[in-house]
């Protein structure tokens, strides 16, 4: 029968318990985990192992959490970082080891068997029901990031939240104000929300507007729209500096990736931005500087090359 249990999955897993209550043995189990049908993906839990293997960290938290929600049932909310993957946010900076629950009654903060446990309160405006849990909404979700994880962290997530329309800025900082005293953890979280912008698309540009921040350099103006001298459109750029003639273009795969056209190759999709550039280099006589994700690695070396361009045209 091992070669029928992946029948049996519900949302891509399968518990012990569910499998006892349909007649299927412990023995069973065992031979399908043996026979590469199913894997073990956490105490009693048990998802397709073809699937596994080729998920990625995000999908793999979102099987552990699926069989951990089905525990615990209404009684807890997915909080933190597995509510970001749960709207399919970024998870860059995050561990996603760990499923993350916030107790809705009774409950103490721990970690034990893959899941960090929380206390903190949280009242039925900040709880979405997604079908079969509870999750919660934006704005928590991004306050608890805040709480716990680096600020350039919760600026990434805070922008992903407000770019989809997850959360509203007036009222995350509304709310972040009046939590203070209750949580003394969000006391940064009015800066970072303060920073975070709407406009912000990814996470790579996330992370070049926390560089820009940091450095103190006057921040630059987001997706600003590029027209020629008769007014035909040319495209966006991720950033400018207008009175520096200065623009930031990040190079990330996901941009090539979001804007290819139908048949369209990446390589054809790179040497049509790469056009796109050029005509705004040529319509506005501004420099542009390309990031990339190594880049980012280095934010040092990133400001001496912005200061050395800006630097040069104030020369000319």
């Amino acid at each position: 029968m091992a070669t029928d249990l992946s029948d049996l999955l519900i949302d891509g897993v399968l518990l012990t318990r569910e499998a006892l209550a349909m007649g299927v043995e412990d023995k069973e189990l065992t031979k399908a985990v043996r026979a590469g049908v199913l894997t073990r993906i956490r105490h009693g839990g048990y998802a397709a192992t073809a699937e596994w293997n080729a998920a990625g960290p995000d999908r793999r938290h979102q099987l552990r959490y699926t069989a951990v929600l089905r525990l615990y049932g209404s009684h807890v909310a997915l909080s933190h970082v597995s509510a970001v993957v749960a709207v399919g946010g970024p998870t860059w900076g995050m561990s996603t080891d760990l499923v993350h629950l916030t107790h809705l009654t009774t409950g103490s903060a721990r970690k034990v068997a893959g899941v960090c446990h929380h206390r903190g309160r949280c009242d039925r405006d900040e709880l979405i029901w997604n079908r079969t849990h509870w999750v919660t909404n934006g704005a928590r979700t991004v306050l608890d990031v805040v709480a716990t994880e680096s600020f350039e962290v919760a600026l990434v997530v805070a922008c992903y939240f407000l770019h989809e329309g997850f959360a509203d800025k007036e009222e995350l900082l509304g709310r972040s104000i009046s939590l203070r005293r209750e949580w003394p953890s969000t006391l940064r979280a009015p800066l970072v929300l303060s920073l975070a912008d709407e406009r912000i698309e990814s996470v790579g540009e996330a992370r070049c507007w926390y560089l820009f921040w940091r450095s103190d350099f006057s921040m630059p103006v987001p997706q600003h729209k590029v027209y020629d001298h008769r007014g035909t459109f040319l495209g966006r750029v991720d950033f400018v500096w207008p009175d520096l003639g200065v623009i930031i273009e990040f190079d990330g795969a996901e941009k090539y990736l979001r804007y290819r056209r139908p048949g369209e190759s990446v390589v054809d999709a790179v040497i049509r931005e790469r056009r796109r550039e050029n005509r705004i280099q040529e319509a506005t006589g501004w420099d542009v500087i390309r990031l990339t994700w190594a880049d980012l690695a280095y934010p040092d070396l990133v400001v001496e090359r912005i200061e050395a361009v800006i630097a040069r045209r104030a020369r000319r």
